[in-house]
């Protein structure tokens, strides 16, 4: 765009309007470009230098300027034309005897403007280009979503470019069919602009965080972009797939297949000379982007110059969009209403300590954690008392200083210990491994390499009095209980303890939080077989022990004690205590049998009877195996004689009922929690530590204040422009209905509980409340009661839903607990495919208005409707052009199953409003975080995203929930590429949408607390939701932050940490934080903003759901794909019914 036709554009603020004539006798098209006569000499001659560079034909091997054609009055090389003049030329034949061009009238704002349309060998339509850029946004929509051709009978045909899984539905978003005959050029564009797509993305909305200086919004919008979409024009700081650019400024690299040249036109088909200039200009180039000082090109851009290639594919990892490799300070974001808060981060002075000295520690033979550091202890008071270095606890020793080891810097000697039963031997090594860097520690922000290791170093010097003193459980330390004990029923009690790391921040900082855990309760073996056969029905006592147990309690008590330490002991015989750790449980004393010393065979009951002296209690209970696995005959012990060890870490999964006690339990306002954490402090006593001290650090005592904001919430539309604004994270929608309200002919209830229960409140008001809320719903439903006992099997839960078929609708009550669940979702989405509700038994017997709502909602979504979406002037401007969100989360199972695989689901947006989404899951090998198959999923997704709005996303936005800070790389190189890898293969050439891969942290133990009353919204005195952070805490060279985007119900609220790994779509921190909050409020199935996005949400619903299919199944890990395949929901239910699962 020239300078002062750029002005007067920016004076119009009226949509251009299109009106298009051609000639009838039109033959063959290939670019065209309107012309507008330029009002002196001086703007004519700039004009023609900026337009020295043309278009040729892929066989020329020339560049002709356009002054030389109009100089020497002939045309440029097989027939293409210099367009500067192409007002004053008449038509001329090509080398095949047809016309070069002819002439196409468009009206623009009421002035004719002539449009000299050109073509050469090829007989390829580009696009058509105006000499205002921004003007030529709707004609060069020919060009969206393939290359229009021409054949030799002159009939326009669609282009699809190979290996397109998309190409086949090209027909539904206007682009021609083959042999389809158009009169003309402007009755193809008119039926092509008259064509309705189904679904519309906002084309006038300001796009803040992507093109700032756009006013026309369209699919293929052109001038002063700074990022574009697939098919921009000129003037554009970042192309797209089909971009025309005259600015010689350098490219930022936000189009993955950008090239930096100053071609002025340059179509999909591009032929180019001018490779000669590299000036490797591109500063952040995506996955193939190509850095010759080509400025615009397409994928397919051929070059006959044969001396200059194109470069090779750049690699996928360290230009602007990689986020873990840039260094510089990120900007923080302004939006909001700022206030000041406090987090539980220490400040931390490392004093002027430079380096550090790292060991290598070496234990042998291998021994349990535990008894590691008494050795540690030990070997440091014989060969170095009066100094304190950090120990690890594993393998790692730091000091300040060499340690005194002499001229060889190793040291080795054999240490003995105390056991649990009797003296043990070790023998320790030390030796040195490297010179650690505490430089970065000294200032962050200035730091240009990574303080990792700094980091460790100063973690383990902190670590190191705590660990000394305090129960170890990862990075928390508890201390047993002294005063009330929190019992958490089963067998299990809570510890408090507190968490510490050290973390990187604007400067070193010490994260500390309360920290709750449950351990084993040191009881005997007899008690703690009543606590679990205690339920709310019946409390067994030890006068119930004298039967033998039921094979339910058995096979928990097993469960239980299994790899826990016993401590057995005989009442009234002393030296009879030892230490022995479960195996399992054995045969009951009156039955088990074991050999003697002379050969002969003897029950337990008896050997205790004739040889300890002391009669069996309880004959009938089984006995315990303990000891070592391998002996021959196995050590059974009556469970009389033993009890359970206090203090013991075990890391399994807590069942329902100990999970909601710990929750409440441990449920705190935060003043109360603030409270703790000082408590936890002065226990810790950092300063007067002597190995803190011999490093010269020191750690402040009080919180660190800095500035957050509180985020505006998003406008909420429902039905008939009701709109709705979150308050305090909550909206009561009085009079609004559901913006699109699902239809329900056919429903019916059935239950599968013991007992009949009574659902005509529920099929009521269900019924009353469908119909308030924007839902057409059938009057009763078909027939109204039915019940299908609950002891019977998916079979026959399979054999119902077959009857109910044709039903839009069933819904199920189900118990409270119990398989039934499992058994429903089986049957109804593998084998039948009928969709469900279910509702449980308790929910019916507290069956309210706002109980029927909720329910509503997922049904609402479950039946394709729409519950609520983004106001106009809320949504996000990521999001006024083909955006496809997308979540992804994989669950694992629990530490101790072996044989349960991990479960990956991946969630992606099919309609313009992100409300609807649609799920695909893996199942891959347990512990395996990275998702295996995300390359064959972003396909499934991106064909799903087609079929369903009849656009291909021109940008991805992931937001990829369980991703540890060490695993950050790993995911970036193996899932961006995945998603990278996934649109090459959809289209092979060319299509390449912008991605923006975000990481969701809930894992961690960063609180935020107000300063002030005003600030604060609840009872529990948290901050208010929208509360933002991402300043002082964060990682200054990373664009992450944490976010509050809920309201507590009860608590401290947890903020959410965001880590963006790859942005191609160069979002500010203020884009991405209001994009992320605003997704919050999505979640179907509540009218409150929810901790995290509605993708990641639903991420985690997909993986739940898949482990329900597979509950109960044994697999077989190394077959897990033919397992997959089983496990295949009915296509009327995925494919129809997408958001069954929420």
């Amino acid at each position: 765009m020239l300078p002062h036709r750029k002005k007067c554009f920016e004076k119009e603020k009226v949509k251009p309007k299109l009106l298009l004539r051609t000639n009838e006798n039109q033959n063959q098209i290939n670019q065209a470009r309107v012309h507008q006569p330029l009002k002196n000499k001086s703007r004519r001659k700039a004009h023609n230098r900026s337009n020295r560079k043309v278009h040729v034909s892929k066989n020329s091997q020339k560049l002709h300027s356009s002054r030389e054609a109009r100089r020497r009055k002939e045309p440029l090389n097989n027939s293409t034309r210099s367009l500067s003049n192409s007002n004053k030329r008449e038509d001329r034949p090509n080398n095949n005897g047809h016309r070069s061009n002819s002439r196409l009238k468009v009206f623009h704002n009421s002035r004719c403007r002539e449009v000299l349309v050109h073509h050469d060998n090829s007989h390829r339509v580009i696009f058509l280009n105006f000499s205002s850029n921004h003007r030529r946004n709707n004609l060069r929509r020919l060009s969206r979503f393939g290359r229009l051709h021409l054949s030799k009978g002159n009939h326009p045909k669609a282009h699809n470019t190979r290996c397109d899984p998309l190409s086949s539905h090209q027909d539904q978003v206007g682009v021609s069919k083959p042999n389809h005959n158009f009169s003309s050029l402007g009755d193809h564009l008119q039926e092509w602009f008259n064509s309705v797509p189904r679904v519309s993305y906002n084309r006038n909305s300001t796009d803040r965080g992507h093109h700032k200086n756009r006013r026309d919004e369209g699919l293929h919008n052109s001038s002063n972009n700074r990022d574009t979409g697939l098919h921009n024009s000129s003037n554009n700081r970042d192309t797209g797939l089909h971009n025309n650019n005259s600015s010689s400024s350098s490219s930022r690299g936000k189009s993955p297949n950008s090239s930096n040249n100053n071609n002025r036109d340059m179509g999909p088909h591009n032929n180019s000379n001018n490779n000669n200039n590299n000036n490797n200009n591109n500063r952040g180039k995506g996955l193939h982007s190509n850095n010759n000082n080509n400025r615009d090109k397409d994928l397919h851009n051929s070059n006959s110059n044969d001396k200059v290639h194109s470069k090779e594919q750049s690699p996928p990892f360290g230009g602007r969009g990689d986020c873990l490799k840039q260094m510089a300070l990120v900007k923080s974001g302004t939006r909001g209403r700022k206030i000041t808060v406090e987090s539980n981060h220490l400040a931390l002075n490392v004093g002027t300590l430079m380096t550090a000295v790292h060991y290598d520690v070496s234990i042998t033979p291998d021994t349990p954690k535990l008894l590691l550091r008494d050795v540690m202890n030990l070997f440091g008071q014989k060969h170095y008392p009066n100094r304190h270095p950090a120990f690890d606890g594993r393998k790692n020793l730091y000091s300040p200083t060499k340690l005194p080891f002499g001229v060889t810097d190793s040291i080795s000697d054999v240490i003995k210990v105390e056991g649990e039963n009797r003296p043990k031997e070790f023998k320790v090594e030390i030796k040195f491994a490297r010179m650690v860097d505490l430089s970065p520690l000294h200032d962050m922000l200035k730091t240009k390499t990574s303080p990792q290791d700094a980091l460790q170093c100063l973690d383990i010097v902190l670590r190191n009095a705590p660990s000394n003193t305090c129960i170890t459980a990862g990075r928390c330390f508890f201390t047993p209980p002294t005063g009330e004990i929190i019992d958490l029923g089963d067998g299990m009690e809570m510890y408090y303890g507190f968490y510490q790391s050290a973390i990187r921040g604007w400067k070193p900082l010490l994260n500390v939080d309360v920290a709750h855990k449950a351990f084993p309760k040191a009881i005997q073996v007899l008690d703690l077989i009543c606590d679990l056969g205690t339920n709310y029905r019946f409390e067994m006592r030890r006068e119930h022990l004298v039967q033998p147990l039921n094979d339910s309690i058995q096979r928990n008590l097993e469960k239980f004690l299994k790899t826990l330490k016993v401590k057995y002991e005989i009442t009234n015989q002393s030296g009879s205590k030892r230490i022995y750790r479960v195996n399992g449980l054995g045969e009951a004393p009156s039955r088990a049998q074991f050999k003697l010393e002379d050969g002969s065979q003897t029950t337990v009951e008896n050997y205790f009877l004739n040889v300890k002296r002391c009669r069996l209690k309880y004959p009938h209970l089984p006995t315990l195996w303990v000891g070592a696995r391998d002996r021959d005959s196995k050590i059974l012990l009556p469970l009389e004689f033993c009890s359970v060890m206090e203090s013991q870490t075990i890391n399994r999964k807590m069942n329902e009922n100990q999970t909601s006690a710990m929750i409440k339990k441990s449920a705190t306002s935060t003043t109360v929690r603030k409270s703790k954490i000082m408590d936890s402090l002065q226990k810790a006593r950092y300063n007067n530590d002597p190995c803190i001290r011999e490093f010269g650090f020191s750690v402040n005592n009080q919180f660190e204040r800095l500035e957050a904001r509180i985020l505006t919430p998003p406008s909420l539309l429902y039905a008939g422009n009701t709109t709705v604004t979150p308050s305090k994270g909550v909206w009561r929608v009085d009079r609004g209905r559901f913006l699109i309200g699902a239809t329900i002919k056919k429903w019916t209830i059935a239950c599968v509980t013991r007992q009949p229960c009574r659902v005509e409140q529920l099929a009521e008001s269900i019924f009353k409340m469908a119909g308030s809320n924007g839902m057409q719903m059938a009057s009763k439903a078909t027939p109204p009661f039915v019940h299908v006992s609950g002891r019977q099997t998916v079979r026959d839960i399979t054999d119902y839903f077959r009857t109910k078929q044709d039903f839009d609708l069933i819904f199920v009550v189900v118990p409270n607990s119990g398989p039934q669940y499992s058994f429903v979702k089986q049957a109804a989405e593998l084998n039948v495919g009928c969709l469900t509700q279910c509702i449980k038994e308790r929910t019916l017997n507290k069956l309210n208005t706002q109980t029927v709502v909720n329910i509503l909602l997922k049904v609402n979504s479950k039946m394709n409707g729409t519950n609520h979406a983004f106001n106009t002037p809320s949504r996000p401007p990521i999001m006024n052009r083909p955006c496809m969100i997308m979540g992804a989360d994989v669950t694992h199972p629990s530490p101790d199953a072996k044989d349960i695989p991990s479960v990956a689901a991946v969630t992606a947006s099919h309609d313009p409003k992100a409300f609807q989404y649609n799920i695909c899951w893996r199942l891959q090998p347990p512990k395996v975080e990275i998702i295996e198959d995300l390359c064959n999923i972003t396909m499934e997704q991106l064909i799903f995203f087609y079929k369903k709005t009849g656009y291909k996303p021109e940008r991805i936005v992931f937001f990829r929930d369980g991703v540890s800070e060490g695993q950050f790389r790993e995911v970036q190189r193996a899932e961006i590429t995945a998603i990278q890898q996934a649109c090459r293969r959809i289209q092979a050439e060319g299509y390449q949408p912008a991605i923006t891969f975000l990481v969701v942290q809930k894992r961690h133990h960063t609180r935020l607390f107000p300063t002030s009353d005003h600030d604060t919204e609840d009872r529990n005195y948290n901050v208010p939701a929208g509360t933002c952070v991402d300043t002082l805490i964060t990682n200054p060279t990373m664009q992450d932050f944490y976010l509050v985007s809920h309201a507590s119900i009860q608590g401290v609220a947890k903020p959410t940490k965001y880590c963006t790994l790859w942005d191609d779509n160069n979002m500010t921190n203020d884009d991405i934080e209001e994009l992320t909050y605003h997704l919050c409020h999505m979640f179907t199935r509540c009218n409150r903003s929810v901790s995290y996005p509605a993708p990641t949400y639903y991420a985690h619903l997909a993986a739940a759901r898949a482990k329900v299919y597979i509950e109960n199944d044994k697999l077989n890990m190394d077959e897990l794909k033919k397992h997959q395949e089983t496990y295949q929901i009915k296509e009327c239910i995925s494919k129809d019914k997408p958001m069954f699962f929420v």
